[in-house]
C-alpha cells in the first residue's frame, strides 16, 4: 500500500530531539489512555486473527443501514494504537441501544475477527462479534510518546519556522481547539474517519504543501508528485496493487494550475495556503467551531491590516481560501485554491 511517506520521503525536519517532544507535550498534552484491562493489545492483532477477549476503549463513529441490517462503525483504542471496527445488528433499536451504552466513549471487552481493509492496503479492521461492558475492568495506561505528540510534532515545529503572523495564527488556533481536535472525527474523509483523524489529515495536508513549498514552483511540484506516484503503480515484481489516486485526476489538477498561473500571473502563497489549511481542518469540528474560527480570523486579520502587520491583499487571500474550504477542481480559479485542493486530495488518498 502506498503511503504518504513513500510518495514524499521523510526529511531531516521530520525528526526532532526529545527536548522538543517534552516542550510540545507540555503545551499540547496527550490524554491518558483509558481501556479495559486485557492480555491483548491492538498492535499485536494480525489479519485473520479471531480474538475472544480484547480490552479496549470504545467510541462511536457512524451508523448505516445496509443489506445485512444496521452497521455501527466504531473505534477501538488502547495505548498501542487504534482501529476501526464494525458491529452489525438486526434492528435499529438494538443499534441505538449500543450507541447509548457507549456514550462519549466507554471501556469494553470485545470479541471478533481481524481482516484487511481495503484489500492489499495493509490496514486492519475488526468485525465485532460481541461487546461486553459488564466484564470490563477499567484501567488507565501510559500513552506512548509516538502517538498524538508525534502527530503534533509534524505540525507545530514547521509553523514555528515560518514568519509571523502566519505562524502565531496557526499554532494558536490549534492550541485553542486542542481538546476537541484530540477526538475530532474527519467525517469528510475515508482514510481519516476516526477520533483524532482531523489532526492526522492536517499533518498530511501540510506535508504535501511543504513539499510544494520546497519546490521551485507549483507546476514543477505537481509534475514531480505525478512522476513519483507513477513509479509506485507497479512494484519491483511488476505487480499492481491497490492505489487510490487517479493519475488522470492529478493531471487535471496540474493542467488547471498551469492555466491559473497564466491567467492570474500570481505565484502561490504557501504561507496563506498553509494557514488556511489549519483553519479549514479546525472548522471541521462543528458548524459552531467553523463560525468561531472564521470570525476570529477575520477580526485578527483586520487588526493586523490596521496595524500595518499584514497587507489587505494578503489578508483577503487567506480569508478567501478559508471561506472556500478545500473546494473542488472544477470551480478552483487561483493557484492557491488548486494547491490546497491538490494537498487535500493526496492527503485524503494516502496520508
Amino acid at each position: 500500500m502506498i503511503t504518504l511517506n513513500r510518495l514524499i520521503p521523510l526529511t531531516h525536519d521530520d525528526f526532532f530531539e526529545r527536548s522538543d517532544y517534552d516542550r510540545l507535550a507540555e503545551r499540547f498534552p496527550a490524554p491518558a489512555v483509558r481501556r479495559a484491562a486485557s492480555p491483548e493489545d491492538i498492535a499485536g492483532l494480525n489479519v485473520g486473527r479471531h480474538i475472544d477477549y480484547l480490552g479496549t476503549f470504545l467510541q462511536f463513529i457512524d451508523l448505516d443501514c445496509g443489506s445485512q441490517g444496521y452497521c455501527l462503525t466504531l473505534q477501538i483504542t488502547d495505548e498501542t494504537g487504534h482501529m476501526q471496527a464494525l458491529l452489525w445488528t438486526s434492528s435499529e433499536d438494538r443499534a441505538r441501544e449500543v450507541i447509548e451504552q457507549i456514550g462519549d466513549g466507554k471501556e469494553a471487552i470485545v470479541s471478533g475477527a481481524v481482516y484487511e481493509w481495503l484489500l492489499s492496503s495493509g490496514d486492519k479492521r475488526m468485525n465485532i462479534r460481541e461487546i461486553d461492558f459488564g466484564r470490563a475492568i477499567p484501567e488507565v495506561v501510559e500513552s506512548p510518546i509516538s502517538g498524538v505528540i508525534h502527530t503534533i510534532m509534524q505540525i507545530v515545529p514547521a509553523f514555528e519556522r515560518v514568519p509571523q503572523p502566519y505562524s502565531g495564527l496557526a499554532v494558536d488556533c490549534i492550541e485553542r481547539n486542542w481538546d476537541e481536535l484530540l477526538v475530532g472525527v474527519d467525517t469528510e474523509s475515508v482514510r481519516h474517519r476516526y477520533h483524532g483523524g482531523i489532526l492526522d489529515h492536517l499533518r498530511a495536508v501540510l506535508k504535501v504543501l511543504q513539499f510544494m513549498w520546497n519546490s521551485s514552483g507549483l507546476d514543477s511540484a505537481m509534475v514531480e508528485l505525478i512522476k513519483k506516484y507513477q513509479t509506485t503503480l507497479v512494484d519491483e515484481k511488476g505487480t499492481r496493487g491497490y492505489y487510490p489516486i487517479s493519475i488522470d485526476h492529478l493531471h487535471q489538477i496540474f493542467t488547471k494550475s498551469r492555466q491559473a498561473l497564466e491567467d492570474h500571473s500570481k505565484s502561490t502563497d504557501y504561507l496563506a495556503v498553509s494557514l488556511a489549511a489549519v483553519m479549514i481542518e479546525v472548522g471541521k469540528l462543528s458548524s459552531r467551531v467553523r463560525v468561531r474560527v472564521m470570525e476570529s480570523l477575520a477580526y485578527a486579520m483586520r487588526r493586523m491590516v490596521d496595524e500595518l502587520v499584514l497587507s489587505q491583499e494578503d489578508a483577503d487571500r487567506v480569508l478567501h481560501l478559508v471561506s472556500r474550504g478545500f473546494g473542488n477542481v472544477e470551480t478552483a480559479r487561483t493557484s492557491d485554491e488548486l494547491a490546497l485542493y491538490m494537498a487535500n486530495y493526496v492527503a485524503s488518498a494516502v496520508g
